[in-house]
């Protein structure tokens, strides 16, 4: 896979679910902000999601071709990027409630976060496939 299609499937794959999750909180929850209202709120929350995922897609992205670049298949590379998207996914709204004292600070803990899930997972992925290669 090239750069561009693994930085777009993790952009995809970590904002949607991000964005449905904001969406659910605002609309059907009825979580909106006092000072901006539940559009408002939903729109800054975009823009960060936005950020967010923008990170998350370049961690993921430079993890993959440092780990899996020569990998012989697509569809578990594809399997593999998912299943750190969604990890960064589940875990985004807590991660950014413990950097909420900046954006600069926010940035960057989100990006070196993204990046060791990504190493994570993509060598934990590198090692299985090796593994049934070799029987």
């Amino acid at each position: 896979m090239n750069f561009l299609k693994v930085f777009v499937v993790s952009l995809i794959l970590v904002m949607l679910p991000m964005t449905l999750w904001n969406a659910i909180d605002v609309f059907i929850l009825s979580n909106c902000d006092h000072k901006f209202g539940c559009l408002g709120g939903f729109q800054i929350g975009l823009l960060v999601l936005g950020i967010v995922s923008f990170l998350s897609a370049i961690a993921l992205s430079l993890a993959y071709f440092l780990l899996l670049h020569k990998a012989h298949s697509d569809k578990l590379n594809i399997i593999h990027l998912s299943i750190s998207a969604s990890l960064l996914s589940c875990s985004s709204t807590s991660i950014l409630r413990i950097t909420d004292s900046s954006m600069p600070n926010m940035i960057v803990f989100w990006f070196f976060y993204s990046f060791v899930i990504g190493v994570v997972t993509f060598y934990i992925s590198k090692n299985i496939t090796s593994l049934s290669c070799r029987r």
